[in-house]
């Protein structure tokens, strides 16, 4: 793991708390930006099961982010109503993956 990865983690890690407030403030999913750190900034969705997906960037329109999010919201309840997943377990769907991919590019390239 290289320091930038590890800074990246942290400045995520760090994002929580602020996300831990304003979830119950907010009426919506759609947290838009909870934290940010020198350049660099830190959107928030929390979906109703309290998972929470953050995309940490610098200079992103919020249409980019909230499109990726709602990919990525909709990819990640299609792998929630799967039967027989176990939804306290990691999701390691190598097309799930593939898929968020996918998104990024199309959203952010």
């Amino acid at each position: 793991m290289d320091a930038n990865s590890q800074l990246f983690e942290f400045i995520l890690n760090a994002a929580l708390d602020p996300i831990e407030v304003l979830q119950w403030k907010n009426n919506s999913m759609y947290l838009k930006k909870v934290d940010n750190y020198q350049d660099l900034s830190v959107h928030c969705l929390v979906t109703p099961s309290n998972a929470k997906f953050l995309l940490l960037h610098e200079n992103r329109s919020e249409d980019q982010i909230k499109n990726f999010f709602n990919e990525v919201y909709d990819l990640f309840v299609h792998v929630m109503l799967n039967p027989f997943y176990d939804s306290t377990s990691r999701i390691d769907s190598s097309a799930f993956h593939q898929k968020v991919s996918m998104s990024i590019k199309k959203n952010f390239v």
